[in-house]
């Protein structure tokens, strides 16, 4: 897996909250499910547990061995739960229906598998603390073990940046390892001290908690040639353990001195300790967006808030005296409002009104129209949210009016809507806000007011708004039904097969490339990064970008261009990338991204 790049917007961080849930006895460790839901493992009371972002607690123990000694759990490629028996020295499976399967062949005796990830080829890999072993499962429950040594005691495990799977080693001196899909293992020593818990970073790095100096979270480089201790902000003596990726880009991590605390990055640190009852322990990201953590002691799982996300996308239907701004904004399962920053420089001077962008979980495309610009004028502007965690400024976009005297294009309207062709035509409708149209062989757009069936090879720019797609998916003519938003694409579908994917090809202007293809809206500043996002119901679509093409069946995925290649991101469900410059392919399952980086 390439190296991971965020292009994080700044963020005004406020007042995150923490709400704490009554769960079943011992929650130990926490993962994101499929299911829109949070799934944990209850180590005393040998359960399973379920929460909802409302805080519904279901349990599930039938099929579970007593006294497993429950520990890790993690979302597997398959849309089921994996979990670790450390004291029956088996891997546990739990559909989000609640059907528990259990695996000890070719488990060693006494092995005590600790914690569990999914990796980036399909599988599952688990540490044996006991044993001295990483494990690797596949969906169907084949295990083999690759020895480590004596005395290294694995812990901790993640999916790494670089395609690899990453672990800390609790032993004296501790250790950071890594091994290959293929079993190739590297080792770098620590002198004095004691890895804990460890995720993989939006920079590109290994983050990991170190109890040997109960004050302290280090980062690593892919490499292990770079070590950087970060303990400016952490209370003395904490305990660091448990330390998770958020949706947000920042790392977040649990400290026994009963706090949850936020890293960024950069290394600047922030704990957060109201509305908390008791130690948390177990520390995953929610598929709403918020951190969610265990506490062993008390007996409850518990929720922090984190501030949206803010993307601020391109300026649309730019004229001589009016522009319409757009961008997309995530709630994060809060209430969150937005507005436009705007002016003549990036420090703007002018506000819109506030607006609403609800509160749920996924991407919202929002926009706002300004009027009264100067023509022949270059303007800046920003996306602006908040809700009860804080508040998020976009990245700085600008663009430039039209001269006063340029003549409107001729109106020409679009084809009626009729059963769409396979490999010839789509039908699109506008589920909500603005999209525009542009026909193969027209320099124009046209806004879609009604549904319509255009040919294969139409530019499509959703960028402020949300369009449904329906094809044909093979020559029997089975339709599929797509929505697609934040973004301008190209729509495809191969003639001379009896089943082909519908591909929606990004298409935006970019400056630090010579670009294929021209997003055809009015004119605008090439900007570095074009965009897509995409749901669509278990159909056949692919999104393709400059060194990566998504597959994807029943997901909700983002793709984004920049001068570093293309990134995959999942919200729900799993997506295979295929990277265009390494020639692989790799699995993204929900809450993970991939960055096909160009060479």
């Amino acid at each position: 897996m390439a190296t991971i790049v965020l292009a994080l917007p700044s963020s005004a961080l406020a007042a995150p909250a923490i709400t704490e849930f009554t769960s079943g006895n011992g929650p130990t460790d926490a993962t994101a499910g499929p299911d829109g839901n949070v799934w944990f493992t209850e180590t005393n009371a040998n359960k399973i547990g379920r929460v909802t972002p409302a805080g519904t607690v279901t349990e599930f123990s039938t099929g579970l061995s007593s006294n497993a000694g429950l520990s890790g759990i993690t979302l597997g490629p398959d849309g089921n739960l994996w979990f670790a028996e450390n004291t029956k020295n088996r891997i546990g499976r739990i559909t989000p229906l609640g059907a528990i399967t259990e695996f000890s062949a070719n488990i060693s005796a006494s092995s005590g598998p600790q914690d569990v990830v999914a990796g980036p080829d399909g599988n599952l890999w688990f540490t044996e603390s006991n044993g001295n072993r990483i494990g690797r499962i596949t969906p169907t429950g084949v295990v083999t073990e690759f020895p480590l040594g004596s005395n290294y005691s694995p812990y901790a495990i993640t999916a790494g940046p670089d395609g690899n799977l990453w672990f800390t080693e609790q032993t004296s001196p501790g250790g950071i390892a890594k091994i290959t899909t293929s079993g190739t293992i590297t080792h770098f020593a620590l002198a004095g001290d004691l890895p804990w818990g460890i995720a993989a970073g939006s920079d590109g790095n290994l983050w990991f908690t170190n109890t040997a100096n109960n004050d302290q979270i280090d980062r690593i480089s892919t490499a292990g040639t770079s070590l950087t201790r970060f303990t400016t902000g952490l209370t003395s003596n904490g305990v660091p353990l448990g330390i998770t990726a958020g949706a947000d880009g920042n790392l977040y991590f649990s400290e026994v001195v009963g706090a949850v605390g936020r890293i960024t990055p950069l290394g600047a640190v922030t704990e957060f300790t109201a509305g908390l009852s008791h130690a948390p322990w177990g520390i995953a990201s929610g598929p709403d967006g918020n951190i969610w953590f265990t506490e062993g002691a008390g007996n409850r799982v518990a929720r922090l808030t984190v501030a949206p996300d803010a993307t601020t996308s391109a300026a649309l239907a730019v004229h001589y005296a009016d522009a319409t701004f757009t961008g997309i904004v995530i709630p994060r399962s809060q209430e969150t409002t937005y507005q436009f920053d705007w002016g003549l420089t990036s420090a703007y001077g002018s506000t819109t009104a506030p607006a609403s962008a609800g509160s749920g979980a996924a991407a919202v495309a929002v926009s706002a129209v300004i009027a009264g610009l100067a023509p022949s004028t270059t303007y800046h502007f920003r996306v602006v949210a908040t809700n009860g965690a804080g508040t998020t400024l976009g990245t700085d976009q600008s663009f430039t009016t039209a001269s006063l005297f340029v003549p409107p294009p001729t109106p020409v309207g679009l084809p009626p809507a009729t059963r769409p062709v396979f490999g010839q035509s789509a039908t699109i409708k506008t589920v909500s806000g603005t999209v525009l149209v542009g026909l193969p062989g027209r320099d124009d757009f046209l806004p879609l007011s009604a549904a319509s069936t255009v040919p294969v090879g139409t530019t499509i720019d959703a960028t402020a708004g949300t369009v449904r797609l329906t094809n044909a998916r093979d020559r029997s003519g089975k339709l599929q039904t797509g929505k697609f938003w934040g973004g301008s694409f190209i729509v495809r579908q191969a003639r001379g097969k009896k089943k082909a994917p519908t591909v929606l090809t990004l298409t935006a202007h970019m400056s630090c490339v010579k670009a294929r293809h021209l997003s055809a809206v009015t004119p605008q500043k090439a900007g570095k990064t074009r965009q897509l996002w995409g749901r669509d119901n278990h159909g056949h679509f692919v999104t393709r970008g400059r060194s990566a093409v998504a597959t994807v069946r029943g997901t909700v995925w983002f793709m984004r261009d920049t001068c570093a290649g293309t990134l995959v991101k999942v919200a729900q469900g799993s997506v295979s990338v295929r990277d265009l410059v390494k020639h692989r392919t790799v699995v993204v399952s929900a809450g993970r991204s991939y960055l096909a980086r160009l060479q």
